[in-house]
């Protein structure tokens, strides 16, 4: 046991130290793809805004090839320490060598503070118009109407003029339904809502509801609201939604209520 230790922290021959150098490029490799994993599953099954968690991410992969390009170095019996200062003297270079990594970087961190820009907002810069899918710390990814993919500098977004249609693109359609005292409004909110983000012009998910209005004899009154691409196609989407709350309300009242065997 006292052998493996002294092993790990104390490589000596050269088998030893390549052993070491492959165990720590694997775990890197393991973590970097647990975190893109734990990302993808975030996006798939939440509605949170992606683009703090996509920066976090990019800072993160940074940190860990830091770490392990100094545990392999230091592994091989290199002054990391003698580097380190080295590097502090040499700044100044670096940093004119750098200057639009930096200037990238600082311009995702203002992305993420003035919350102008978001995973899933279409912009236009430099009159390529797309939507974005990945905000990192030195660029921002746009996906076009062509499926061409776009990768734009942070930097550009803060010395050029860009635009944010996705407000424009937001128009909501609103619906009066009437429900029967029978049939529980949680539940069917749940599955025409479900139904309804099934369809192309159907926008943003968090903003899709059943408003209850008010509660009578007949039944519960409410709207559905739901949000939609545009004003042009209005009432031919309002014909859509409502056959589709008309079909969900029907389903849930035939599972409420069976209709009985025929008697033969």
């Amino acid at each position: 046991m006292l052998n493996i230790i002294t092993m790990i922290t104390n490589p000596q021959n050269a088998y030893e130290k390549v052993f070491f150098v492959i165990i720590i490029i694997i775990f890197s490799t393991v973590l970097l793809r647990l975190i893109t994993y734990t990302l993808k599953h975030l996006k798939r099954k939440t509605e949170i805004d992606m683009t703090l968690p996509y920066l976090i991410r990019d800072l993160l992969q940074y940190i860990i090839y830091f770490v392990a390009i100094i545990l392999i170095l230091d592994i091989y019996g290199i002054n990391v320490q003698g580097i380190l200062v080295s590097i502090g003297i040499v700044g100044i270079i670096i940093g004119f060598a750098a200057k639009d990594i930096i200037s990238n970087f600082m311009s995702g961190m203002f992305l993420v503070t003035d919350k102008t820009i978001k995973v899933g907002d279409e912009i236009v810069v430099e009159n390529v118009k797309g939507v974005v899918t990945d905000i990192t710390f030195r660029k921002l990814t746009l996906l076009t109407a062509d499926n061409v993919v776009v990768t734009v500098p942070n930097s550009l977004l803060s010395s050029k003029v860009y635009k944010n249609n996705t407000n424009e693109h937001t128009v909501k359609l609103t619906l009066p339904i009437l429900i029967n005292h029978s049939i529980d409004t949680e539940d069917f909110e749940r599955k025409v809502i479900r139904e309804c983000e099934k369809f192309d012009f159907v926008l943003n998910k968090k903003n899709n509801k059943l408003v209850i209005l008010d509660i009578n004899e007949f039944g519960v009154n409410g709207k559905l609201s739901i949000e939609i691409t545009d004003k042009e196609n209005m009432e031919k989407y309002r014909l859509i939604i409502a056959n589709t709350a008309r079909k969900v309300l029907n389903e849930m009242a035939n599972k409420d209520n069976p209709k009985p065997d025929k008697i033969q």
